[in-house]
């Protein structure tokens, strides 16, 4: 409710008021007889041709403007992307899964990071048994007859016996995503006997939004990587497994190639700016961004993305995925997150876009474990 009339108070009203000053102009005798007046210079044709087209266009402007606003406020008093509709579509997800999940505002300065904290129980009582022939955990209450019960660890040896708040896995999400994207993988984790600690990054989902300033690469990492490393030492997270996606698997290389004792084993799932070369759909993707089309095109911005994930489209629409990543865009406010990794995209010409700091570029060996993992149609 206070975004939508936030939205009237900024947006709607001034561009109302322009629209009714630019008609109100451009209908009055003044404007005409200053314009189409006997003098020397306007009986000239080619005079009066062009102030005719100029208040065509000027016209044609200024309906399209009254056009394009209207329906973005058409679009926030029917699908308003509100704070209690993304909480709502969040909880929807959750209800899915078994897991108990706590939400958690880390502070970072000034700003907070929203975290999702996944449990098997309230109570943080359950162990995990160490195989020494195999190197493998497994959990303490193997109640899931399941393959992945098994998670490989290097990192420690012996028949120990060691508690949850030991076993903490971190898992920083992708660009345009939350942490909650991660929902259907909570229940496997915690059924080992793991602790997820999942957080939406700086300037994503329901985390602060700062206004991303720099424009070199470096000035991109920092504003992730340093944001990252506070909410760590917040929490006062030890020795964590480390599993980023897309995006989050950028941050979580370059935090463990700085961190090093500080993660038993670094996970990178297709991490996001593999080379120097991007498709040009790519880096249009990532230069314009969907939460920036989503906040200016409204209804249209709606449609595509509909359209673009048809209802019959498994998994983006699983479990109302699809609305819950609409909404995410949609917010109100400037950019934040994505501007911050847009940075990255470099414009060579209209028909060529580099990444600015390819992952292949900084990828050096790295003393913990490290598991890569890609798929056949993917830039790894």
């Amino acid at each position: 409710e206070k975004v939508k009339s936030r939205y009237c108070r900024s947006c709607l009203v001034p561009f109302l008021f322009l629209y009714l000053t630019i008609r109100r102009i451009l209908n009055s005798e003044t404007w005409r007889k200053s314009f189409l007046a006997p003098a020397p210079i306007h009986q000239d044709e080619m005079a009066i041709w062009i102030v005719t087209v100029v208040l065509k266009l000027a016209r044609l402007a200024s309906n399209a403007l009254l056009l394009l606003e209207s329906q973005r406020l058409i679009l926030a008093l029917l699908k308003p992307a509100t704070h209690t509709a993304i909480e709502k579509a969040e909880g929807n997800l959750f209800g899915h899964i078994r897991s108990n999940v706590t939400h958690l505002w880390v502070p970072i300065g000034k700003y907070k990071i929203h975290t999702l904290i996944a449990t098997s129980s309230p109570h943080s009582d359950i162990t995990l048994e160490h195989d020494s022939h195999t190197n493998h955990y497994r959990s303490s209450q193997d109640t899931v007859p399941r393959r992945s019960a098994d998670v490989p660890i290097h990192a420690q040896r012996g028949g120990k016996i060691v508690p949850l708040q030991d076993l903490a896995i971190v898992m920083l999400h992708g660009h345009s995503m939350s942490a909650a994207f991660f929902y259907r993988n909570f229940d496997h984790f915690t059924d080992m006997g793991f602790k997820v600690y999942a957080p939406d990054l700086l300037g994503w989902a329901r985390s602060s939004r700062p206004a991303f300033q720099g424009d070199q690469p470096e000035h991109t990492v920092q504003f992730f990587v340093d944001s990252f490393t506070l909410w760590v030492e917040e929490l006062n997270l030890k020795a964590i497994f480390l599993i980023g996606h897309s995006l989050g698997a950028y941050i979580a290389y370059e935090y463990a190639s700085r961190y090093p004792a500080k993660v038993k084993h670094l996970t990178l799932i297709t991490p996001a700016a593999i080379t120097n070369k991007v498709s040009v759909h790519r880096a249009l993707y990532f230069s314009l961004t969907p939460q920036r089309m989503a906040r200016r095109l409204g209804l249209f911005a709606l449609l595509f993305f509909f359209g673009k994930y048809p209802r019959g489209l498994e998994p983006y629409t699983r479990h109302g995925i699809r609305e819950y990543a609409w909404l995410l865009s949609a917010q109100h406010g400037d950019g934040s997150g994505d501007l911050a990794f847009s940075n990255m995209i470099q414009w060579v010409s209209p028909w060529e876009a580099h990444c600015r700091r390819p992952f292949m570029d900084i990828i050096r060996p790295l003393p913990m474990p490290v598991c890569l993992i890609g798929a056949t149609r993917d830039a790894l």
